[in-house]
């Protein structure tokens, strides 16, 4: 394994090591002292600093394991690094959750939730915990899923707009923040069909719903089922009827070609003639400081860029298609098919 060790990712990793070291032995001495009466302001004061060095090294490991080819040499060296860094970046709360999956995959839905509720916010016991959080989620990508769940939010409220009653379909659904979000506005809205595999993000979703008096505004109906299953066994068209937007958030980041052209088609001969569907992947070109969660949390999923979502649906024939680019999105293609 010794051989195998990129001397590049050492010296990165012994630097970035002995940096956070300095900030937790810092603030644990303060928490311990209890002399800063606002540690959470003390924190943002010291946050961009901090960023800039944290942002630093993780583009210069990025980098590095992106040209590791060898598997074998690429997990000696992810090992290593999850290895020395253990310490200072695993017991924070967000990256035990990405680190640990602990619903069995990774990007669940409250993952997705912490992302968008603790952007202002703290989480943690110690001011150190509390600083590695909101970096996590200060993080390029983190920053693009909260873009994303914007974006999905003006897609909707545009098809509420352009419909009398639009029928909507979220596949691979999550806790689609970006409807609870506009439900206190009550959305006219025919029916919302949730399709995922996570019963608790259904359980997450009907509690919510319960919180705001759209509930009985919406026909909500609720798909529990695995879509590659559904692709294989073709039961989708007994479950939905034609629809006027379908809507991939996540779920073609973990979609091997094969698999994400047969999603692709499946769906699309249930979009209505005049209506919409979006698709969400990450991109290939705009990868940012991906050792972060790719490498030490082994969140690992499948780039594209735009050409490479073209071809996911060439087998259609689509006729028109663009691709949108979201203010702080840059870390996802958006692209938009109209049939």
């Amino acid at each position: 394994m010794t051989n195998n060790l990129n001397i590049t990712l050492i010296k990165e990793t012994k630097l970035i090591l002995a940096f956070l070291k300095e900030y937790k032995d810092k603030l644990d001495a303060m928490d311990k002292a209890d002399v800063q009466k606002d540690a959470e302001a003390y924190l943002l004061t010291i946050f961009p600093g901090f960023k800039k060095t944290m942002d630093e090294h993780f583009s210069k490991t990025s980098s590095i394991f992106d040209n590791i080819k060898d598997k074998t040499e690429y997990k000696d060296n992810q090992d290593y690094y999850i290895k020395t860094l253990w310490d200072y970046l695993y017991f924070p709360k967000i990256n035990k959750h990405i680190y640990d999956k602990p619903f069995g995959y990774p990007g669940d839905f409250v993952l997705m939730n912490y992302i968008i509720d603790y952007q202002d916010k703290f989480i943690g016991e110690s001011s150190f915990e509390k600083l590695i959080n909101y970096y996590s989620v200060k993080s390029p990508f983190c920053l693009s899923n909260v873009a994303r769940k914007e974006y999905l939010k003006s897609i909707i409220i545009s098809t509420i707009s352009r419909y009398k009653s639009p029928g909507i379909t979220s596949v691979a659904s999550g806790s689609i923040r970006e409807l609870l979000d506009i439900s206190g506005e009550h959305p006219h809205i025919n029916e919302f069909n949730c399709i995922d595999f996570e019963p608790k993000a259904f359980e997450y979703i009907k509690n919510e719903l319960k919180r705001d008096s759209f509930n009985n505004k919406i026909k909500m109906n609720f798909i529990l089922k695995d879509i590659i299953k559904m692709i294989k066994t073709r039961d989708i068209g007994s479950l939905l009827k034609p629809q006027d937007l379908i809507y991939f958030s996540g779920i073609f980041d973990y979609l091997p070609d094969r698999i994400a052209k047969k999603v692709f088609t499946t769906f699309y001969s249930l979009l209505k003639d005049g209506g919409t569907m979006l698709i969400c992947n990450c991109s290939k070109k705009n990868k940012k400081l991906h050792s972060y969660y790719e490498v030490l949390g082994k969140w690992e999923m499948i780039y594209r860029d735009e050409d490479d979502l073209i071809d996911i649906i060439s087998d259609a024939h689509v006729k028109k298609h663009r691709f949108d680019y979201p203010k702080n999105g840059k870390c996802y293609n958006f692209l938009v098919i109209e049939k």
